[in-house]
């Protein structure tokens, strides 16, 4: 998994905001540097994932279950594929 990949499986590259920089708009919220505020600990998956010690949602157990993740895969079910692709 790249390092565009959010914690959620979400692509960052997609975003207006990223840059793929540490020093410039945001750099993805598995990034070393800026991010924005959503993309540091204005995101309840991020909080989590990070609490968890996992490096994406991907890796957690509660991934097929998970109320907080559910609403994004289904708006996005590319982010799923992504998560999944790591942890066949």
């Amino acid at each position: 998994m790249n390092g565009t990949t959010a914690c959620c499986g979400f692509d960052c590259s997609g975003c207006p905001m990223y840059s793929g920089t540490p020093t410039q708009v945001c750099c993805g919220c598995r990034g070393d540097g800026l991010r924005l505020d959503y993309c540091d600990d204005g995101c309840e998956i991020r909080r989590c994932v990070m609490a968890r010690g996992l490096d994406t949602c991907g890796g957690c157990v509660l991934t097929d279950t998970c109320p907080t993740l559910a609403e994004l895969l289904r708006r996005n079910p590319k982010a799923k594929e992504r998560l999944m692709k790591k942890h066949k």
